[in-house]
């Protein structure tokens, strides 16, 4: 991920991950650059088990459960990103 991002200026971006499952990749973005991120998942056991981590960088996220697919936000994003979806 490092060599993805190097030579980007990133500072406290707003992130979007879609199909985040506990957030990982948001959690650890906000952990190199700080900012704030919104989670996008419809699956209830990826919620609960997001809900279930003991990790101060939540109170920087927003997490939705959601299909993606009807999902409407009205904010943009400096990183959009997605793993495995």
């Amino acid at each position: 991920m490092r060599g993805l991002l190097k030579g980007i200026d990133i500072k406290n971006p707003k992130i979007l991950e879609l199909g985040a499952a506990t957030g990982f990749l948001t959690r650890w973005l906000l952990n190199q650059y700080g900012g704030r991120g919104v989670l996008v998942d419809k699956s209830e056991a990826s919620f609960r088990a997001y809900t279930a981590l003991k990790d101060n960088l939540k109170r920087n996220i927003i997490y939705i459960n959601e299909d993606l697919f009807q999902l409407e936000l009205d904010e943009t994003f400096h990183l959009v990103c997605s793993f495995g979806l």
